[in-house]
């Protein structure tokens, strides 16, 4: 993603990004492509416009059942491959959520 931000000349102190949802779930990347979106919202702030998509939807709502099977069959795995690779577990019981980032 930098190297696209580059390729335009984007200017975080200046430009407005708005982000259509979607973050997770794309490949074995969404661990990164998270972390580097939340920190440009926190670069950014009000410029940093953050929509949600319905993988993301899945993320915040895995520890009903029935979302998480459908969440399992559209993505889960791409973005739990990504997270493994950090060594951070994602639990979406009711015993423990931990916070991943």
């Amino acid at each position: 993603m930098e190297a696209l931000l580059q390729k335009i000349d984007f200017d975080k102190t200046l430009d407005k990004m708005i982000f259509l949802g979607d973050y997770l779930d794309c490949d074995n990347g969404s661990f990164e492509v998270f972390r580097e979106i939340v920190e440009l919202k926190h670069t950014m702030g009000q410029r940093c416009v953050l929509l949600l998509g319905n993988h993301d939807w899945f993320f915040l709502n895995a520890q009903n059942p029935e979302v998480f099977e459908i969440w399992e069959e559209n993505g889960f795995r791409a973005t739990r491959a990504s997270y493994i690779c950090y060594d951070i577990e994602l639990r979406f019981d009711n015993t423990e959520r931990r916070k991943c980032i």
